[in-house]
């Protein structure tokens, strides 16, 4: 039974009391009534929580499947495998450590500052960038 039979009872039983006009009875449906309404609000609360925390469990899901993929050289991330649409690398630390996003960065030889937000020198001297964070590291 569920909470639209619950209703739809309590809205017959409503009925049969005012044509019995049961003062008492129709207290005790009314109270019935209002009971059955709250439970199927509280329901569509439940509901609406339920799905964000199975949002949320997705989210954690995908973020350790990233984390498991990548790995810190100690100024950037890299996978040892391609990552579907994003390659091996390098990934913005900032993003990922801050985020939980991954970014490409952009570089080397591609109009790169020396300097500023975002910017990363790898030990070799080769400069990435990030175009998403704010960020200076490393830089």
């Amino acid at each position: 039974m569920g909470i639209s039979d619950l209703m739809s009872a309590a809205e017959k039983a409503y009925q049969v009391a005012q044509k019995l006009r049961d003062a008492e009875l129709n207290e005790v449906i009314a109270d019935l009534r209002l009971k059955a309404a709250e439970l199927k609000a509280d329901m569509a609360e439940l509901r609406a929580e339920n799905a964000e925390l199975r949002e949320s469990i997705e989210e954690m899901r995908r973020q350790a499947d990233i984390r498991a993929k990548v790995a810190f050289d100690g100024h950037v991330y890299w996978a040892e495998d391609a990552i579907e649409g994003y390659g091996k690398g390098p990934f913005c630390p900032t993003c990922l450590d801050g985020d939980a996003r991954l970014v490409n960065l952009v570089g080397p030889g591609k109009s790169v500052p020396v300097s500023g937000s975002g910017v990363f020198r790898l030990p070799n001297g080769t400069l990435w960038m990030c175009h998403r964070c704010a960020k200076s590291r490393g830089a």
